[in-house]
């Protein structure tokens, strides 16, 4: 369970294949911050697709359907110019790639613990 109360921070594993959020509670304990889903961990997996971006569970769910949209181990590309492929016809470089996994990261824990 998350104490309620004031949180300064929160840490955030931006990993290759999947991505993480904890927080210290009041009890000096570190703490998981479960995504939208209700998971501990999100997959580091983007959809650009043409309603919007996605980002996560449901990404993955559709690279089998439109894996020229689909983004998956962006960090590996990190320090290089553009992404390993085009997704959708653009070539973004990587930390756009990885800046729209931190926005859902930073949206699930706004979700749970408040701005």
């Amino acid at each position: 369970m998350i104490q309620t109360g004031k949180i300064n921070f929160i840490g955030i594993d931006l990993g290759t294949t999947f991505s993480a959020m904890a927080f210290i509670d009041s009890f000096g304990r570190p703490t998981t911050i479960p995504n939208s889903n209700g998971n501990s961990t999100t997959p580091s997996v983007v959809l650009f697709g043409t309603d919007g971006i996605i980002v996560g569970e449901e990404a993955v769910q559709a690279a089998t359907m439109e894996a020229d949209r689909v983004a998956e181990c962006a960090k590996r590309d990190m320090g290089s110019r553009h992404f390993r492929k085009s997704l959708g016809g653009q070539n973004l470089p990587p930390e756009v790639i990885s800046s729209y996994i931190l926005k859902k990261l930073k949206s699930d824990a706004e979700r749970k613990l408040g701005p």
